[in-house]
C-alpha cells in the first residue's frame, strides 16, 4: 500500500427538491394527458402529484425555518403553527383568505383527509327514474379536487409561497439547492 487517502464530503440534502421535482413529473404527466384527452390514469396522477404539493409546502417551511431559526425550530409542531411562525419572525403579512394559502389551505384539507384516511361504510337508498351508475357509489367527496385546474392552482401556490419565503428569510436559489462537493488528500505511508 503506498498511504492512505483522506477523503472529505460536504453534502446539503434537501428534501424539498426531491418532493418538488417528483410533485412536477406528475404535474407534467397530468398536464399532458388532460391535454392529449387520454384519461388513463389521470386522476392517480393528480393524486400523486397534490400529495407531493402537500410534502413540498411542509418541506419548504422547514427548509426556511432550519434557515433562519436553527435549533430554534419546532420539527414536531403542526403546519399551521409552522406557518405562523414564520409569518410573526419574518413579519410576512399573509392572510389565509387570500392567495397563496387560500389555495394551500385546500391543499392542506385533501392531503389531511388521505393521510387520516378511515372507512365509510353506509347504505344509502333512494328512489330513481333509471339505473345510476355503478360506481357512483364508490366516489368520494375528495375526488372532486382531482381535477386539473386545482393541481395547477396548487403548483402556482405552492411556488408563490416558497417565492415569498425565499425572499423574506434572504435566501438565495443556490442556497436552496441540493448539492454536494469534496475532496482528497493523498498521504504516504509512514516509514
Amino acid at each position: 500500500m503506498c498511504g492512505e487517502i483522506v477523503e472529505t464530503n460536504e453534502y446539503r440534502r434537501l428534501i424539498h427538491n426531491d418532493l418538488g421535482n417528483a410533485a412536477y413529473w406528475h404535474f407534467q404527466t397530468a398536464r399532458r394527458k388532460s391535454e392529449s384527452g387520454e384519461g388513463g390514469g389521470l386522476a392517480l396522477d393528480i393524486m400523486a402529484a397534490l400529495i407531493l404539493y402537500a410534502f413540498y409546502t411542509e418541506a419548504i417551511l422547514n427548509f426556511v425555518g432550519h434557515h433562519h431559526l436553527e435549533e430554534g425550530w419546532p420539527d414536531k409542531a403542526s403546519f399551521g403553527e409552522k406557518l405562523a411562525l414564520l409569518k410573526r419572525v419574518l413579519d410576512l403579512k399573509l392572510s389565509n383568505g387570500e392567495e397563496p394559502l387560500q389555495t394551500l389551505t385546500k391543499l392542506k384539507r385533501f392531503r389531511n383527509t388521505l393521510a387520516h384516511g378511515k372507512p365509510d361504510i353506509g347504505v344509502e337508498t333512494k328512489i330513481v327514474n333509471e339505473v345510476s351508475d355503478d360506481f357512483a357509489a364508490l366516489r368520494a367527496a375528495w375526488e372532486a379536487d382531482l381535477d386539473f385546474e386545482f393541481l395547477a392552482a396548487c403548483r402556482n401556490a405552492t411556488q408563490q409561497l416558497r417565492d415569498i419565503l425565499f425572499e423574506a428569510a434572504k435566501i438565495e436559489p443556490w442556497d436552496a439547492v441540493t448539492r454536494a462537493y469534496g475532496s482528497a488528500e493523498h498521504r504516504a505511508e509512514k516509514s
